[in-house]
Parts: C-alpha cells; sequence; structure tokens
C-alpha cells in the first residue's frame, strides 16, 4: 500500500517524462491550468521542491521564484488527492519559505480561500483581493497581424518591471518564445497571453491609463476564440465591468499575501491583469 509515515520534502533536480507526467498530474488533480512549460520555468530560474511515496510517486510539491533582488514568489503548493490532511502541504510550505529566507528574498504568493488560513499561521499578511475571470468559447475572425512584429522585450521588461515592481524579465522572455504566445505592446503598456493547460491566460497587462488598458483587453479577447481566464485585482471596478460586458463570469477569488518586510509590489497602479497565481 503507497502510504506516507514520513515526511521528506526533497528539491527536484531535473524533470524526465515520468516526472513531468506526475507533476501535470497534481495540477490535473488541483484542477489549475500550467503547462510544462511552467515547470520548466520553475526548475530553470527558481526552485521546485516535492514529496515522494515510499513507491517513489510524486505526491506532493511547491516552487519558489526569485524575482529581481530581493522577490520571491511561492506557488503551485499541491497535494494529490489521497495524501491530503497528512501535513504534506505544511511541510512544503515550511520548505519554501526557508529557501526563500536563506537568499534574503522576501516571500509573496496568491492564496485561494483554502489555503489563505495555512499562509496566515505562517506569518504572511494580506495585500490584495483580486479575481478570475473566465470567458467561454465564442466565434471570431482571425487576423494574424501580430506575427509580423518581434517584440521589443527590453521595454517591455522594463514596463513591467515598473508596473510590478520587481524583475521578471526572464519569466516574460520565456511567455514570448512561446510557439502559441499572442502580444499587443505600445509606448504606455502591453498585455501577453498564452495558452495553459485547459484555457488561454490574458496577463500581465499593464497600461498607463484605463483606456489604454481597455484597448488592449478588447484586442487581446477579439483573438481568443476558445476559453480564457483572467486574474484582476478587485479594486479595478471599471476594467471588471468591461470583463462582464464581454461575457466574463467570475470563477474564483485570490488574496496576494507576503512575508517580511518589502514595498508592496504594484505600488504604481498600473498592472490591470496579473500573470497568473503562480508568476504575479
Amino acid at each position: 500500500m503507497d502510504t506516507i509515515k514520513v515526511i521528506k520534502v526533497e528539491r527536484l533536480a531535473s524533470i524526465f517524462l515520468e516526472t513531468e507526467k506526475e507533476l501535470d498530474d497534481l495540477v490535473i488533480q488541483s484542477g489549475w491550468n500550467q503547462t510544462a512549460q511552467d515547470w520548466s520555468i520553475f526548475l530553470r530560474l527558481g526552485t521546485i521542491c516535492i514529496v515522494r511515496s515510499p513507491l517513489g510517486r510524486i505526491i506532493a510539491s511547491g516552487a519558489v521564484l526569485p524575482m529581481g533582488s530581493n522577490v520571491a514568489w511561492i506557488s503551485m503548493i499541491l497535494v494529490s488527492p489521497d495524501f491530503r490532511s497528512k501535513g504534506l502541504g505544511k511541510a512544503v510550505l515550511r520548505y519554501c519559505i526557508e529557501h526563500v529566507h536563506s537568499i534574503r528574498h522576501v516571500a509573496y504568493l496568491d492564496a485561494t480561500p483554502a489555503g489563505e488560513g495555512l499562509y496566515l499561521q505562517h506569518g504572511f499578511k494580506k495585500l490584495a483581493q483580486l479575481t478570475r475571470w473566465r470567458r467561454v468559447n465564442k466565434l471570431i475572425q482571425t487576423n494574424i497581424d501580430y506575427l509580423l512584429h518581434q517584440p521589443d522585450i527590453d521595454a517591455l521588461s522594463k514596463l513591467d518591471a515598473n508596473a510590478f515592481g520587481a524583475d521578471r524579465a526572464e519569466v516574460l522572455k520565456n511567455f514570448l518564445s512561446r510557439k502559441e504566445t499572442l502580444y499587443r505592446q505600445n509606448p504606455r503598456g502591453f498585455v501577453i497571453l498564452r495558452q495553459g493547460r485547459t484555457a488561454h491566460q490574458i496577463g500581465p497587462l499593464v497600461a498607463s491609463d484605463e483606456l489604454n488598458a481597455s484597448r488592449l483587453f478588447e484586442w487581446a479577447d477579439h483573438y481568443l476564440a476558445d476559453q480564457v481566464y483572467i486574474d484582476v485585482v478587485d479594486q479595478r471596478k471599471a476594467f471588471t465591468e468591461k470583463l462582464k460586458a464581454h461575457g466574463y463570469v467570475q470563477q474564483r477569488s485570490f488574496t496576494r499575501m507576503m512575508n517580511g518586510l518589502h514595498g508592496n509590489l504594484d505600488s504604481n497602479n498600473l498592472t490591470y491583469a496579473i500573470a497568473g497565481p503562480e508568476f504575479g
């Protein structure tokens, strides 16, 4: 019988085909949208920690992704359904927090309601409320003019760093290198659209003002025919009304949380949609 008596959290050194399948199973079992490409970012730029069952199967995970010199994002705290309520998630979270402290960064995360209590117990404090909005499939007329130009990654990364408050240029470069990624960029903002496991994700969407944000969103929404997610800070009242007008409905909520002392991210009020709870 595949039971666990002693919880041992270990760092994942590499991802092979079987490893990828086991990580993907955790995502599917938890109803999340991440792909193998997302796991590869965590491994290449950060740290993936796991717990294995006595038979060697991955049954829990966590990820730490440093962003610049003082911020690290914790995510992917996932536990296989058969092993939940046994302390695995708590053990993985502690490992992640200790790792963040060891590199002298401040930990941030976006918590679901189910996980918020655990994070509060471990010293995280609430910063902001967010909502995931979902739109189902629709018919569109496809246009491929967005493929004719290469993104100005340096300019885009500067816009993002100014809005987000930390350097995640390598994450954005990875998004833009993916074959299925779409984007639009202007001197005052940008939006990235990437393919997830079950839906496209709009975000980040950064803009200097409501009008620019609205135009970037409408462009993104126009080009996506299948299911779409967009994660928005609740204080964006006018922007969320536009989402509703385009057929988006609320799917789930998140709470942005921090463990440590650091200036709040997104303090310049330029972010309209985040990159997702796994990337901030």
